[in-house]
């Protein structure tokens, strides 16, 4: 595979008018002054809002908005730098919008045959993430701390702040280091602790975070270092597509980021080793936790190109990387539906509806604004209950969400019925449309038999839901 290079003075000189034309145009307002002792990343590194599961779907054109169609137009200048006007630029592909690119490997393993499919979609969320590695005085041992703010004010979740903690423990920790998290209101943090580094450590860094302390107070002689995290697989936005066969597997990412500084990435990975993967630098790195290596590099401003692979060798890694294409767009999914909402014990709900062209029917509950999904490619033969637990939780009331099968009328709890529900129509022009179902049950609260009655009464099936267990796990 042959590449031009890209960067020349020119094509360099011209980026850097157009940005500082953009950053010119576009009006900032005024911030207050903060005390925060997690030192704010340089511009470009780490973006406002850190991508997560919900898609905006309209609204104002904001700053970051305009910085992102400034990003768009440096990539399409560096498409056409490289692209040159010869016959060996490759095919065609638009990067202009790397949340949407999907790549498609051209090589596997003999062995790697089955496409599992998309397996993981994940979009903007709405979360301003700071974050920081604090080194130990020793040099033994360092803690990352992450500290999230939703933007509108809400409160954050349990399970947003279990999927932080998720992505950013299986890049960066391993099986024995230890990690912490809490939420407070709007705010929440996340902290792992590696090497000589305690968990008392990562709750003394989140205290401190929470509590605007100074690290020097509360980690005397720790050193702080702001490290961007918007990179993160599974957390920024990504298209990640599963292969697999009979002992291995692969999955290939799409990730729309930016990669740390090549001094700074390495300290964040486990293991890590460079390799050249598509002419430039890449890191391949241990996932502990998932008994997986990582391939990591930089496919072009704002896409991070990624492949996570069992039982490949470095090589073999590699060969899959150099032979990715970017996939076509398609011309797009239907429009979203709302295809309900309205308030459970004081839980504002809504459930989105979106026929998707790669992923199929796709639904997603909003608790507060907060998505819990999507759930995707929902199959009516799946069985009574295609998926059921819990999915937020309060001092009083634990919410449990259910997908059920088309035959489902009514889902009751225990053996009294103390607790019943509808099972509604997730499509209501649909006579064999698929059914859901909003369970409050009281915190806490021991695990409970769910039975699912169709029409007539007659029950079809009976799950057992334990609602104290990891909030949409």
């Amino acid at each position: 595979m042959s590449r031009t290079p890209t960067a020349d003075i020119p094509t360099a000189d011209l980026v850097t008018r157009t940005l500082q034309a953009v950053a010119d145009a576009v009006p900032v307002a005024d911030r207050p002054a903060t005390d925060r002792r997690i030192v704010p990343l340089a511009p470009g590194v780490l973006a406002t809002t850190t991508p997560g599961r919900h898609r905006w779907r309209g609204g104002r054109r904001s700053a970051a908005a305009v910085l992102g169609a400034a990003a768009a137009l440096v990539v399409a200048v560096v498409a056409v730098r490289a692209g040159g006007d010869g016959d060996d630029a490759g095919p065609a592909t638009d990067l202009s919008d790397p949340a949407s690119v999907q790549f498609v490997p051209e090589w596997l393993p003999d062995d790697v045959t089955t496409e599992v499919g998309l397996v993981g979609r994940m979009t903007d969320s709405g979360l301003a993430l700071d974050a920081a590695l604090l080194g130990s005085p020793d040099g033994t041992g360092d803690v990352l701390v992450a500290g999230l703010e939703r933007s509108d004010g809400q409160p954050i979740t349990e399970q947003q702040v279990r999927e932080v903690r998720n992505a950013i423990d299986t890049p960066t920790a391993r099986l024995e280091d230890s990690g912490a998290e809490g939420r407070d209101g709007s705010r929440g943090w996340v902290a792992v602790s590696r090497g000589s580094a305690s968990r008392d450590d990562a709750l003394a860094a989140g205290a401190a975070l929470m509590d605007d302390a100074d690290w020097s107070d509360v980690l005397p002689g720790w050193t702080p270092q702001p490290v961007p995290l918007g990179w993160l697989p599974d957390f920024a936005p990504t298209y990640r597509t599963r292969y697999a066969g009979d002992d291995r597997s692969v999955d290939v990412l799409a990730v729309a980021g930016d990669l740390p500084e090549a001094d700074v990435l390495p300290t964040l990975l486990v293991d890590p080793r460079t390799v050249t993967v598509r002419d430039q630098q890449g890191w391949i790195s241990s996932l502990p936790s998932a008994g997986s290596e990582m391939l990591l590099w930089q496919e072009a401003p704002g896409l991070v190109g990624a492949v996570i692979a069992d039982g490949l060798s470095s090589d073999e890694l590699v060969q899959v990387a150099d032979e990715l294409r970017v996939a076509e767009q398609p011309a797009g999914d239907a429009d979203v539906e709302v295809v309900a909402e309205g308030d459970v014990e004081g839980m504002a709900y809504r459930i989105e509806r979106q026929d998707t062209l790669s992923e199929g029917r796709c639904v997603t509950l909003y608790v507060d604004d907060v998505p819990t999904g999507p759930s995707c490619g929902l199959d009516p033969s799946d069985g009574t209950a295609r998926e059921i637990g819990p999915v937020e939780r309060n001092d009083d009331v634990t919410l449990v969400w259910g997908i059920l099968a088309a035959d489902v009328r009514e889902a009751t709890v225990g053996p009294f019925a103390t607790v019943r529900a509808p099972a509604l129509p997730l499509d209501p022009d649909d006579p064999a449309s698929l059914r859901y179902v909003l369970l409050a049950l009281p915190t806490p609260s021991t695990p409970v038999d769910i039975t699912f009655s169709d029409a007539g009464g007659n029950a079809l099936g009976v799950t057992t839901v334990d609602p104290r267990g990891t909030i949409g796990g």
